[in-house]
């Protein structure tokens, strides 16, 4: 990840911190997300987390299977899953999406590519363990 990238997440997460702690709760499971108006990454995916708080992260669907981590940062769920690439670019998904209570919400998506955000869209949340 690009050094401009990492500033940019770094001041993402740091405002999510400030915002105030998420209600101890475990967010473990599989987790239905239609992501939408992306210019490229449309469509239905399955998100599983394992940990209750932060651990690991898989995404399924139209990319194939990734894999990443989360973290419950603030009033926040904060997912990066590096995408498959060719050539050494260093490109990953990412999701934050309101966490309280055991429970998701609509958040955003967008895609870094190696330093350049792009493909920002809207990531709507099923119910846990939908897909």
């Amino acid at each position: 990840m690009s050094t401009k990238a990492i500033g940019i997440l770094a001041c993402a997460l740091t405002g999510a911190l400030m915002s105030g702690t998420a209600v101890a709760a475990s967010y473990e499971g599989k987790w239905p997300i239609t992501i939408t108006n992306s210019q490229y990454y449309n469509g239905n995916y399955c998100l599983t987390l394992s940990g209750s708080s932060g651990g690991g992260a898989e995404l399924s669907g139209p990319l194939g299977d990734l894999y990443g981590n989360f973290q419950v940062l603030g009033k926040n769920l904060i997912t990066i899953v590096p995408e498959q690439t060719g050539g050494g670019f260093n490109w990953g998904v990412e999701f934050v999406l309101p966490a309280a209570n055991g429970q998701l919400a609509k958040g955003s998506f967008l895609v870094d590519e190696d330093g350049e955000l792009e493909s920002p869209g809207r990531a709507i949340v099923g119910t846990k363990n939908g897909c």
